[in-house]
């Protein structure tokens, strides 16, 4: 789709109706190959974009699932540590009056 895009934009019509002249018809050509060739090193480097843009994407994908073990893993350690916690001080109040007596 981007390179259909962008050929529609480069292509030029020329007037068949003028006099051939060898020296422009070079200089045209020569003009053609350069636009052709900056052409070509345009689609190459924007496929090596649009590459680069799917790996980094899937990197990203990775690292946001790396992310919500993590986040599971700190809400493990955060509940396991409230439940000790409860304990202990459920621990300590039943201890606590029984040792003032």
């Amino acid at each position: 789709q981007i390179f259909t895009g962008v050929d529609l934009l480069e292509k030029v019509q020329f007037d068949e109706d003028l006099p051939e002249v060898p020296e422009i018809t070079a200089l045209t050509e020569t003009m053609s190959d350069a636009v052709t060739s900056v052409r070509n090193k345009f689609r190459v480097e924007l496929t090596g974009l649009i590459e680069a843009t799917a790996v980094l994407f899937e990197h990203l994908v990775d690292l946001t699932q790396g992310v919500d073990v993590v986040r599971g893993h700190h809400e493990q350690v955060l509940d396991l540590v409230r439940e000790t916690t409860e304990k202990e001080l459920l621990r300590s109040l039943a201890k606590g009056p029984l040792m003032r007596r």
